[in-house]
Formats: structure tokens, C-alpha cells, sequence
């Protein structure tokens, strides 16, 4: 598993967080961000989904090997405030023993797709920590 912290102010939410599931797990706008961007590299890519404490993207690398980005804020409230929000990410491949038999690479897997999406986050501004 890798993950990714850096502040940011482009993927505050767009709703209110009395709108926002469990009292307030922000990252729907990243975790749109991450679908697009690794769609644009090739990947085979769901749309965010909505997890208990986050929004994921399972994504397919041209490998097959499968991935799941967790996105959440790492602070309790989001909400436009003045400065960058701080943000994380959390890129897990949750392949089986049997994959990586098969010469499936998980590692190189990960940290290629952390490596993608710092690239893209940096053209956006980000500031990581």
C-alpha cells in the first residue's frame, strides 16, 4: 500500500456537510480527479464509489492488475476555509497470492500509479507534504 498526503485547495465539495454521508467524508471531488486521470493513462477506471470513511476508484493497470485509491480529507471539516485543504490518498492493490504467482507485479503496480497521480496533482497545484 502507498499513500499520498499534500494539501490542496481544488477539491473542496461542492455541497454543504450537513449534504455529506457520514458526518462528513469528504473526497468525492478528488476521487472524480483520480478516475479521470488515470482513465486518461490508459486504465480501466469506475467512477467514485462510496465507502464508510472515504470515496475509491478500483481501477485495472494495463498489467491487470487491480487497484483501489482510497480518498478522504485528513482534516474533520472541508468546508471552504482560507488556505489549501489537506488531502490523502491511500493506493492499494488487493491482488490475490494466486496473481502474483501468475507474474502479476503489485509493487511496481502501485508505486507507478502514486507516481501518476502526483504528476497530475502537481499540475494542479498541489503542495505535498
Amino acid at each position: 500500500m502507498s499513500s499520498i498526503q499534500f494539501s490542496s485547495d481544488q477539491f473542496s465539495p461542492a455541497l454543504p456537510n450537513v449534504v455529506l454521508s457520514d458526518g462528513g467524508a469528504a473526497g468525492f471531488e478528488l476521487a472524480l480527479f483520480v478516475a479521470q486521470a488515470l482513465a486518461k493513462a490508459g486504465m480501466v477506471v469506475t467512477y467514485p464509489l462510496e465507502e464508510d470513511w472515504c470515496w475509491s476508484v478500483q481501477a485495472t493497470t494495463c498489467t491487470r492488475v487491480p487497484l483501489c485509491i482510497y480518498c478522504a480529507s485528513a482534516e474533520d471539516d472541508v468546508q471552504p476555509a482560507p488556505g489549501p485543504a489537506k488531502w490523502q490518498m491511500f493506493i492499494n492493490a488487493p491482488g490475490s497470492l494466486l496473481q502474483r504467482l501468475r507474474g502479476r507485479p503489485v509493487a511496481p503496480a502501485v508505486e507507478e500509479s502514486g507516481q501518476l497521480l502526483r504528476e497530475a496533482l502537481t499540475k494542479v497545484g498541489a503542495i505535498f507534504e
